[in-house]
């Protein structure tokens, strides 16, 4: 991830690099399991962008018992020299 890459957060808080695992840990931490699952991947390329679309289905247990959140994910992707990068990510949460 490079310095500039930037996470908004579902209530709009926009997280720098530095400040993504402070933001997670505490809320990571009252887990006590936890499991992704991935499904329906399609991936769809043109030149240089390709974009990969999947849902995904994660479920933790925490001291508030089995909790799950159905997703949708998008990532795009840029080739640049030679090699392919993540330019954003999408998540769609019902």
């Amino acid at each position: 991830m490079t310095s500039d890459a930037r996470w908004y957060t579902l209530n709009g808080r926009v997280l720098r690099v530095m400040e993504i695992k402070p933001f997670f840990l505490p809320m990571m931490s009252r887990w006590h399991s936890m499991e992704t699952k991935i499904k329906d991947i399609e991936i769809k390329t043109d030149g240089k962008l390709a974009v990969v679309r999947y849902k995904s289905r994660f479920e933790f247990t925490s001291h508030a018992g089995k909790n799950k959140m159905d997703n949708l994910q998008t990532i795009v992707f840029v080739r640049q020299n030679k090699k392919w990068k993540i330019w954003q990510i999408q998540m769609s949460t019902k």
